[in-house]
């Protein structure tokens, strides 16, 4: 038993090292079929928060087995099950998706709340089931859930935080409305217990500033920055990515700072992994960094920016446009050349609309007069 409250006690810290020798360990003790079943039942709890949705199945399969009992008569295995159903969905790769988790999780949860209305973490299957409510695009049942997990009991200590998240995604996306998004977030970040991973809060703050750029730019900014602060280029590499590229696009509102637009970009780009082939997110990457380098007059560096966007994207559907931009730097440089062998390209190219072929010959009568 010292054991398991030990355990216990590592998994509600998030130290899944410990939690996992220490059940290892347990386990090869050769213990009796209760306390195994027991220590299976932990170590399902654990391959949940690591997202191994089938290993807590298998596990809690055997820990039944050796109980010899119904799973339905346990409202804290049905949960395990159907949390893990729920998982398995919403981890699976896209076209992998099977729906009958989904509704087979969602029933698990609805049986639990009407058999076991006393139940000790009620809270979270309110939770949870709200969640379903919202994939299946029930919002208004999904908010019913959700707010109802607010006013029931549960041991897990995050579950306001999340519950908050959810509403606030909801009146982003779902009902429009940034600032009732903006207040539900912000309550989300300030019931999340500080002692866990940061993780999660990064991943709000990122929503939140999503809310904030319909409404405060200023705070989107501030916001975002505390995003980058929280997380670590080593440890947490695709979660820093994703907050330097989020930072980007609001820098970029500004449509006054490409200085610290191209900062933004270039620490992008020192930590993400280059890709192989085709990649539009870094197409796109090297297109706003080669746009403020022409805002500040870096006119080599924008070339070689631009030529990478049309290297990552061949089939951008605004080459021409890259292609005109990379014809005034090039005369920006005093490679005049070079500009009128790119402007003859695309006024040769009959996909030029009558405006941009317009902006081409003026660009090429400041080259050549002699040749409009």
């Amino acid at each position: 038993m010292v054991a398991l409250r030990q355990i216990q006690s590592y998994l509600d810290n998030r130290d899944i090292k410990r939690a996992e020798n220490l059940i290892a360990k347990s386990l090869r003790a050769d213990p009796d079929k209760e306390m195994r079943a027991s220590l299976l039942l932990a170590r399902s709890r654990l391959k949940l928060l690591v997202q191994k949705p089938d290993d807590v199945l298998r596990d809690v399969d055997q820990a039944v087995e050796l109980l010899s009992i119904n799973p339905q008569d346990r409202p804290q295995i049905r949960e395990l099950i159907a949390d893990s159903l729920l998982m398995r969905y919403e981890t699976a790769l896209v076209g992998f998706m099977e729906k009958s988790d989904l509704l087979r999780a969602k029933e698990h949860y609805l049986e639990i709340m009407g058999s076991h209305p006393d139940y000790e973490n009620l809270g979270w299957i309110y939770y949870q089931i709200g969640r379903v409510s919202l994939i299946l695009t029930d919002v208004e049942q999904a908010e019913t859930y959700l707010r109802q997990a607010l006013f029931t009991a549960s041991h897990v200590p995050e579950l306001t935080a999340y519950v908050y998240e959810r509403l606030g995604f909801i009146a982003f996306y779902e009902r429009r409305d940034p600032i009732k998004a903006d207040m539900y977030l912000t309550k989300a970040l300030d019931t999340y217990p500080s002692e866990l991973p940061q993780q999660w809060s990064v991943q709000v703050l990122l929503l939140q500033t999503r809310a904030l750029r319909k409404i405060d730019l200023n705070r989107a900014l501030d916001t975002g920055a505390e995003a980058i602060e929280l997380t670590n280029s080593a440890t947490d590499k695709s979660l820093h990515t994703e907050a330097l590229l989020n930072q980007s696009e609001i820098l970029e509102e500004y449509q006054s700072r490409p200085r610290e637009v191209i900062d933004i970009l270039q620490r992008f780009l020192l930590h993400s992994k280059n890709p192989l082939g085709i990649d539009v997110t870094r197409s796109r990457v090297y297109e706003r960094l080669a746009n403020a380098y022409m805002q500040t007059h870096q006119y080599i560096e924008a070339l070689d920016a631009y030529h990478f966007a049309l290297q990552f994207n061949p089939d951008h559907p605004w080459e021409h446009a890259l292609k005109y931009q990379m014809a005034v730097a090039l005369f920006r440089t005093g490679d005049f050349e070079g500009s009128r062998s790119v402007i003859l390209e695309l006024l040769n190219n009959g996909e030029v609309t009558p405006q941009d072929r317009e902006s081409l010959l003026r660009l090429l009568k400041q080259i050549d007069p002699a040749s409009i």
